[in-house]
């Protein structure tokens, strides 16, 4: 198996610092937006991304977490890295960061980018995230038709760069990168790449977007087409928020909007019994073709569990066979 390293993106805008820098190099007073930290707890999302990749994500060799002149708390074996470290200067885009991931020092060829908002709640291997029987090419996961909106008028700017469909960006989920694809985006498009990477803050430049750009490159490029969603291994949700949710049959979760505690947000993260999975699965309507819930597997669903219970308490109720 090849060496895989991962990248997790953080940042604790609560920090009064980090808003004076802020303040110094954008030219006005910070203020709250969903880009940063919404909640009271700044690591709330960085120590469940953390913990859960340790434990669901045990086969990485290094976790470097990259910030700006901060260092979390949640850290145990993860190596920080400070935008410096890269060459960058004080920025507050993550599209600027991600010029740079790279860069940074002992990084292997092979890596995953993450965010802090984006955790691994079941255990995946290498091959969900790279041709591992092949060549270890990244698995390129798109959504398609999206309705316009800020984010996607950046991946469109970054689509038509490259001569790609537009209306077309990454899904929320971890991205499986190698070093050589982003050199070979960074040498292709050089003025682009440094207009995004000078651009401290998002949609501020008609910046593209690197990741997405570079990954696009590399289909482009190399023939090879995205994962279908059909028959892709890694299961995938986005919560625009986590109110209501629960985790079921997903490898991933990404929750894009957040205000409470870490110890709130592992109990969401948290996949409830097998009994309620089951019956979420059966209730679910793409579970059969998207035609809704066949009630009859329900039907028998539910008389399995009350027979299993009666069976059960019948047996427990029994009095034991005295041994002399």
């Amino acid at each position: 198996m090849l060496p895989v390293d991962a990248v997790v993106t953080w940042v604790d805008s609560t920090d009064k610092a980090w808003q004076q820098t802020y303040k110094t190099y954008v030219g006005k007073p910070y203020e709250k937006s969903i880009r940063f930290t919404m909640g009271d707890d700044p690591e709330a999302e960085l120590r469940n991304c953390l913990a859960l990749m340790r434990k669901n994500m045990p086969w990485l060799r290094n976790v470097f977490v990259l910030t700006l002149n901060q260092r979390p708390k949640s850290i145990t074996s993860e190596i920080v890295v400070d935008h410096r470290e890269i060459g960058l200067t004080a920025t507050f885009n993550s599209h600027a960061i991600e010029t740079s991931l790279h860069k940074i020092k002992g990084l292997s060829e092979h890596f995953i980018y993450i965010n802090d908002d984006t955790f691994v709640v079941r255990p995946v291997k290498p091959s969900h995230f790279f041709h591992t029987s092949t060549d270890w090419r990244p698995r390129v996961r798109l959504d398609r038709n999206l309705r316009e909106t800020e984010w996607v008028s950046a991946v469109n700017r970054s689509s038509r760069l490259i001569g790609m469909p537009q209306h077309t960006a990454l899904r929320h989920a971890p991205y499986p990168l190698t070093k050589s694809i982003m050199v070979k985006a960074e040498l292709a498009l050089p003025k682009e790449w440094q207009n995004a990477r000078t651009c401290r803050v998002r949609y501020t430049c008609d910046e593209l977007v690197p990741v997405y750009t570079a990954l696009l490159l590399h289909l482009r490029d190399s023939m090879h087409t995205d994962e279908a969603a059909a028959t892709d291994e890694l299961k995938i949700s986005y919560w625009p928020t986590a109110k209501g949710r629960k985790v079921y049959d997903e490898h991933v979760i990404c929750v894009a909007y957040y205000t409470g505690t870490a110890d709130d947000l592992r109990a969401l993260l948290t996949r409830p019994s097998w009994i309620r999975r089951k019956w979420k699965s059966l209730t679910r309507a793409e579970h059969m073709g998207g035609h809704g819930p066949s009630w009859w597997h329900v039907v028998m669903y539910v008389a399995a569990c009350v027979c299993f219970v009666v069976v059960w308490m019948h047996y427990s109720r029994r009095p034991h066979k005295k041994i002399d």
